[in-house]
């Protein structure tokens, strides 16, 4: 009896000790389950911050992106605006350019035109007038005469063909002259027209080239016509001299 009573009071023991282990073994699953949701809690928190956090910074990068687009259309539209108002600009300035162009051939052909038909009878009647009798002097007047009337009408030619002479399509004569008679003849023409002047003429011309050379006598008329009325432009008073020397090269 004595040993059932220690037995029933070491049972009891043990179920009172087993009633405290699961107590605390309920506790420490509580405890840990608490932590599991805590950290499940947490990890869940942060994951959304970070969703967050991601959605806002796509959010202001496709604002910036849309802001852009919108910019650069903007641009694209500015500058087909300003090209499509250039190019109205231009066909509007090349129409008048041509519209102008038009009308200077006319007028370059009306006035070339009106032109040949006195300067050939200046030389026409020069010819007639060299026919006659004439004394040196007059003789002298009337070449003259007949050398400036075929130098205008050269001139009135090249009027005519302007168009040509813009194009580099012009063509040179070749033919054989004088240079030192023609630079003579052309400045003594243009002294006759500013005879008012007292301005002496010299010439300084190379004896090799009394001969003839073969080239465009008038484009060189026109240019001596052009350096030699300069000369007699801007000169008041004293000489002018023209000559000519030929280099080793063979250039006058």
């Amino acid at each position: 009896e004595a040993k059932r009573k220690a037995y029933e009071q070491e049972e009891k023991k043990l179920l009172r000790n087993e009633k405290a282990i699961s107590e605390k073994i309920q506790k420490i699953f509580i405890t840990v389950e608490e932590a599991i949701i805590n950290k499940n809690t947490q990890s869940r928190v942060l994951k959304e911050e970070s969703f967050q956090k991601l959605s806002n910074q796509i959010s202001i990068y496709a604002i910036i992106a849309l802001a852009t687009t919108i910019f650069f259309i903007v641009l694209n539209i500015i500058d087909f605006i300003k090209t499509q108002r250039y190019k109205r600009e231009l066909e509007k300035a090349n129409d008048k350019a041509n519209y102008l162009l038009k009308g200077r051939e006319q007028l370059i052909s009306t006035v070339s035109h009106d032109l040949k038909s006195p300067i050939a009878a200046i030389g026409g009647y020069g010819e007639i007038l060299r026919k006659t009798s004439l004394n040196p002097k007059q003789e002298y007047y009337v070449d003259n005469i007949i050398k400036s009337s075929d130098y205008l009408t050269n001139l009135a030619n090249d009027l005519a063909s302007l168009t040509l002479i813009e194009a580099g399509k012009i063509k040179l004569e070749n033919s054989p002259f004088s240079l030192n008679q023609l630079l003579v003849d052309t400045a003594q023409n243009i002294q006759a027209i500013y005879a008012t002047k007292p301005i002496n003429l010299i010439f300084d011309f190379d004896e090799t080239l009394e001969k003839n050379i073969i080239t465009d006598p008038y484009r060189v008329r026109q240019i001596a016509t052009n350096l030699i009325g300069n000369a007699f432009k801007f000169t008041a008073k004293g000489n002018i001299t023209i000559g000519t020397t030929l280099l080793a090269n063979n250039q006058v």
